[in-house]
């Protein structure tokens, strides 16, 4: 296992610059997972690390000895592909056992660490088979267990399971994060899935045109996210996002809408902000019982309705600030309504999240945890 120290990490290609000073520390055993939209670096920043691309600046360390110098195949890396990477020529067992065998390794050792890895990831019976006579979900495990045999000091995936149907992803991760937890082998792993993200890493690395927009565990990123970035790209479906005026009494979205100003909240008065909020904390209030008095409320006239089973989708715009664009709530239950219809939501204050207007940094940094007073 790796201890991994990435220092002022740069990657041109041309004139173009791809990743732009990256500073990352991943700690022995941990399961790192880069993320972000495509063309953020993420994938380059994956390959570098491998020595399958040459940095420009920077450096990159194991246990704090520089490895950046080196070729491939001293690393001690293993890595994983979207596309598998299996020789469709070979058998299972062969596959597993190229890598050991260009190195010249006993063929005992060979045959041990294959049985070893077949037993783990239950290919036992697929030995003797082709790649062309498996799954897409079976040859993802050959291509883990190749990767498994060579004992590497951390493993590498650039999103590995993007070529597998939606429920055949959701069991294939949640394999990988058992079967590291059962190595303990330090991971990174690309993937453009926020959702894949959540579920998988320890923490979450944000990337943005070839920058880090913040690190943390994904509950950390989805309660306290540091920029209107994040928070709109970590959560499924995204935060709602709207513009507003701050001031002690309270935020304007438009003419009569006024919310009142989220507890804790400080700054200049009339500040532009946008107003966040998941569409999964908002609520529908039909006027039964009475709100808190910091209770926020909105009324949305709706444009269309999903049903999604133990959900209601309501899709529309907020009355009175109908040029800012669409909202969504997703509500728990089943709940019917027509395009047209006006319905009131409302949610916890504290479930507010409130952003600069200009530089889409979180609002009052004063109120927020220490760990994110640098982002």
């Amino acid at each position: 296992m790796a201890n991994i120290h990435i220092s002022g990490l740069h990657k041109t290609y041309g004139d173009t610059a791809v990743l732009h000073g990256i500073d990352l520390h991943i700690a022995e055993g941990e399961f790192v997972v880069l993320v972000g939209p495509s063309g953020c670096g993420k994938s380059t920043l994956l390959r570098a690390l491998a020595g399958l691309e040459r940095s420009d600046g920077g450096s990159i360390a194991f246990d704090g000895q520089r490895i950046d110098h080196l070729p491939p195949q001293q690393r001690k890396l293993a890595m994983v592909f979207q596309s598998y990477a299996l020789y469709p020529h070979m058998t299972v067992r062969n596959n597993m056992a190229f890598g050991l065998r260009e190195q010249r390794q006993p063929e005992a050792l060979v045959q041990a660490r294959i049985a070893k890895a077949a037993a783990v990831l239950h290919l036992d019976d697929y030995l003797e088979r082709y790649p062309r006579q498996l799954s897409g979900g079976q040859r993802q495990r050959v291509a883990m267990g190749r990767a498994m045999v060579r004992e590497p000091v951390a493993f590498l995936f650039d999103e590995p399971l993007s070529n597998l149907d939606a429920q055949l992803r959701v069991q294939m991760r949640a394999e990988i994060r058992a079967l590291q937890r059962q190595l303990g082998t330090t991971t990174v792993y690309v993937t453009h899935d926020q959702e894949e993200a959540m579920t998988m890493a320890d923490r979450i690395v944000v990337l943005r045109a070839g920058r880090i927009e913040q690190i943390g565990a994904p509950l950390e990123l989805y309660d306290h996210p540091a920029n209107a970035f994040v928070a709109r790209f970590i959560g499924s479906p995204p935060m709602n996002l709207i513009h507003a005026r701050w001031s002690p009494q309270g935020l304007t979205l438009g003419p009569g809408v006024h919310l009142p100003a989220p507890p804790g909240s400080t700054g200049p008065e009339g500040a532009p902000v946008h107003l966040g909020v998941r569409p999964e904390h908002l609520l529908l209030w039909t006027g039964d019982s009475p709100l808190p008095a910091d209770a926020p409320r909105l009324r949305l006239r709706v444009h269309s309705l999903d049903h999604l089973g133990a959900a209601t989708e309501l899709y529309g715009t907020v009355v009175g600030a109908e040029d800012q664009g669409p909202w969504l709530a997703r509500l728990h239950g089943r709940y019917f309504a027509r395009a047209g219809d006006e319905v009131t939501l409302t949610w916890e204050a504290q479930r507010n999240h409130l952003f600069d207007a200009t530089t889409g940094l979180r609002w009052a940094a004063a109120t927020r945890p220490a760990e994110l007073q640098a982002f």
